[in-house]
């Protein structure tokens, strides 16, 4: 009990260090790594990291050696990991065809090739995944730093503040995209309005907010939010 105790107190005090981040996902080869290298490192201040994401589902495990459109092959993925310098944030972005979070496929995932030792950072693009799916993740791998996706769209308020105060300190971060990864162009009013209901129930939770974000627009939706 004292070594469980030690080790949760050791993993809070690193979370505290963890930057905000600005991220870029979809990454499949080293070139592209090096090149959003190059464009963190010119234009991001020190008080933000740059997120580097790779989008990873069950599919990859029947086909480890394929790459998908998005998705890059599984038996690179931790060569393309360790390719992300230390100063960036590498982020699995987990997904199932199930469209729920099968515990044993990501389990699978995250063990392939060690790829939990090189990457501790996990986004969750599914609705809801259970307390006790999360709970037996985290005993899994205890320093998995956890994204939730939310689907503000088609929960209640209610309902939706309920979860999340489910989920407690299984979650580190709530992801708030709208349009669920379809890159619509994303409703600052509307992203600030769901991140205020929540804080007023709970100060628990820091937030990443996407959805068609470009060069284009993402300066007058941050100002806007």
């Amino acid at each position: 009990m004292e070594k469980t105790n030690k080790n949760q107190e050791r993993i809070k005090e690193e979370r505290k260090t963890i930057k905000e981040y600005i991220g870029i996902t979809g990454f499949k080869t080293l070139e592209e790594i090096n090149s959003l290298s190059t464009v963190f490192q010119q234009c991001l201040n020190q008080e933000y990291s740059g997120m580097c994401g790779f989008l990873i589902s069950d599919k990859q495990l029947n086909n480890p050696g394929v790459e998908y459109s998005r998705n890059p092959a599984l038996k690179n993925l931790k060569t393309l990991i360790n390719a992300v310098p230390e100063n960036m944030m590498p982020t699995l972005h987990y997904c199932s065809s199930l469209r729920s979070l099968d515990l044993d496929n990501l389990t699978r995932v995250l063990e392939y090739d060690d790829l939990y030792d090189s990457c501790k950072f996990l986004q969750i693009n599914l609705d809801w995944p259970s307390v006790d799916d999360l709970g037996k993740l985290k005993e899994r791998f205890p320093d998995l730093y956890i994204i939730q996706q939310l689907n503000p769209r088609h929960e209640d308020t209610a309902n939706m503040l309920s979860g999340i105060e489910e989920y407690g300190e299984l979650v580190d971060k709530l992801l708030i995209d709208p349009s669920l990864g379809a890159g619509i162009s994303y409703d600052a009013k509307e992203s600030a309005e769901i991140i205020n209901s929540i804080n007023k129930n709970s100060k628990n939770f820091t937030y990443v907010v996407c959805g068609g974000l470009s060069e284009n627009n993402v300066y007058s939706r941050v100002k806007e939010m």
